[in-house]
């Protein structure tokens, strides 16, 4: 990484991640459960909190609104990293996890991110390209809330192009599929992979088959499932 750089993440449905646990999860009953953890989380922030903890500087770039994403931003800055929180009116998501103790199984609940406007969809944007003036690569990983259009990881792609500098993407859904160029290194699931192109993987060969089939349309120079 080059002198004074840094990677810069971005996470547009970053979520305060609960965990805690119970002996057995049953309906009905109220269910006695041990303290709670609290963890930023989201694709992106936990890009920027593994780099940070490699010895890479990183800064996380997101929008944030209501309590939870106040924890969020209080979380991670007590942790040391560099962040740009973009004020939200909505409240940001929650992700509940339940380790049932009698079975080691793991219960999770994810709720839906809230909806962004396109005021603050821009200042995202805005954020992300003063950030990216300091930028060794950037990385955006995670889903996308309500409110924002499918092709805005395009939008990212091409700011990143203009500044030349590698865009590295982990996403799904919509947000994947409008991709049409300018991304660095894709990271798709095998399900994924599937959604980019189209159709049923059954085995390894049309697994790379299908990758070499997403560098040679120009949506990535490379591609790791």
């Amino acid at each position: 990484m080059s002198s004074g750089k840094r990677i810069v993440t971005l996470c547009m449905n970053p979520a305060l991640d609960i965990a805690t646990s119970t002996e057995v999860v049953r309906p009905t009953d109220k269910l006695r459960c041990a303290a709670a953890r609290y963890d930023p989380g989201g694709g992106g922030i936990n890009v920027a909190h593994v780099a940070e903890v490699l010895g890479a500087p990183s800064t996380a770039v997101f929008p944030a609104g209501g309590p939870a994403g106040q924890v969020v931003h209080d979380l991670l800055v007590a942790e040391g990293l560099t962040v740009r929180r973009i004020a939200i009116g909505g409240s940001t998501r929650e992700s509940f996890t339940v380790n049932e103790t009698s079975t080691a199984r793991q219960y999770r609940f994810v709720l839906p991110g809230p909806e962004l406007t396109v005021a603050e969809q821009t200042e995202c944007l805005l954020q992300l390209r003063r950030a990216v003036d300091a930028a060794a690569i950037v990385v955006a990983s995670g889903s996308l809330p309500p409110g924002v259009p499918e092709d805005f990881y395009q939008q990212v792609a091409t700011l990143c192009a203009e500044r030349e500098v590698p865009f590295l993407l982990d996403t799904s859904g919509g947000g994947l599929r409008q991709v049409d160029s300018g991304v660095f290194l894709l990271k798709p699931s095998l399900r994924e992979l599937r959604e980019c192109v189209g159709r049923e993987l059954a085995d390894e060969a049309e697994q790379l088959a299908a990758a070499r089939e997403v560098i040679n349309r120009g949506v990535a120079r490379h591609v790791l499932v």
